[in-house]
């Protein structure tokens, strides 16, 4: 199963980057497997302007969200040790839906 996660721009600078970096790392890609969505991004919300779009392919889709958001509170910390990562889902208007990652306080 695929999920589609809007990630901060600022967490991942641009999807390629994040792709190669999240794949390059052994712990990361045990997770799961990330890659740029091959079709054009779904129309945006405001909500979503600054982010950028990766694919995830895991397990499950609970599953698989519980642990890369782990893994991406494991990379983040790493500089930032007082900004928390929570996420939620967002359905677009065209019906996708998106796990949107939150960097907050």
């Amino acid at each position: 199963m695929t999920v589609l996660m809007a990630i901060p721009a600022e967490l991942a600078g641009t999807s390629a980057d994040f792709v190669r970096d999240w794949n390059s790392d052994p712990e990361s890609i045990d997770v799961a497997v990330a890659a740029v969505p091959a079709e054009g991004p779904p129309t945006y919300s405001v909500d979503l302007i600054n982010t950028v779009l990766v694919a995830f392919t895991g397990a499950s889709v609970k599953t698989t969200i519980d642990l890369i958001i782990e893994r991406l509170r494991q990379r983040h910390s790493r500089s930032r040790t007082d900004e928390k990562i929570t996420y939620r889902t967002t359905h677009l208007d065209d019906g996708t839906e998106v796990t949107e990652i939150i960097i907050g306080k």
